[in-house]
């Protein structure tokens, strides 16, 4: 309580979620269905294409 109360508890650091980075030479795709509202079901599907290799022949498992 005291050390709250004289603000010197240890601080926590904010956690920063890691999203996809756009800013890269590679080529981007355009959005195809940015505008598209569906009016029926299946009409639109969803997918991601992750670019991350996985080493699946790795001595660590």
């Amino acid at each position: 309580m005291l050390l709250k109360e004289h603000g010197m508890l240890a601080k926590k650091k904010a956690s920063k979620v890691a999203t996809t980075e756009s800013n890269h030479p590679h080529y981007k795709y355009p959005n195809k269905v940015k505008n598209l509202k569906p009016t029926r079901i299946n009409e639109l599907w969803q997918g991601r294409l992750c670019g991350k290799r996985l080493d699946l022949h790795s001595s660590r498992r």
